[in-house]
C-alpha cells in the first residue's frame, strides 16, 4: 500500500475514532437529559403537591381567622351582657336598700 493510501486511511481511522467518541458523549448527554428531565418532572410535582398544601392551609387559616374573629365577638357580648347585668344588678341592690331604708323608717315612725 502506497504511503499516501496509509495517510489517507489512518486519518480516516483517526476520524471514525472522533465521530464514535463524539456519539458516546452524545448518547450520554441524551441519557443524562432523560434522566435530569425525569428528576424535573418529579420535583415539579412535589412542587405542584406543596403548592396544594400550600393553598389548602390557607383556606384552613382564613377559615380559622374567621373563627377566631366570631368567638372574639362572642365574648365581647358575653362580656358586656355581664357588664349590663352586673349594672343592672347594681342598681336593684340599691333599689332595694333605698326601699329598706324606707321600711325602716316608715316602721320607726309606726312605733
Amino acid at each position: 500500500m502506497s504511503p499516501y493510501l496509509e495517510d489517507i486511511q489512518q486519518v480516516l481511522q483517526e476520524r471514525d475514532s472522533s465521530i464514535a467518541e463524539f456519539q458516546a458523549k452524545l448518547d450520554k448527554a441524551g441519557t443524562d437529559q432523560k434522566q435530569l428531565q425525569k428528576i424535573y418532572n418529579s420535583k415539579q410535582q412535589e412542587l405542584e403537591k406543596l403548592q396544594r398544601e400550600v393553598g389548602k392551609r390557607s383556606q384552613e387559616q382564613i377559615k380559622l381567622n374567621a373563627e377566631n374573629e366570631q368567638l372574639q365577638a362572642q365574648v365581647k357580648e358575653f362580656q358586656n351582657k355581664e357588664k349590663n347585668s352586673t349594672s343592672s344588678l347594681d342598681e336593684t341592690i340599691k333599689w332595694m336598700r333605698d326601699k329598706e331604708i324606707v321600711i325602716s323608717r316608715l316602721d320607726a315612725e309606726i312605733r
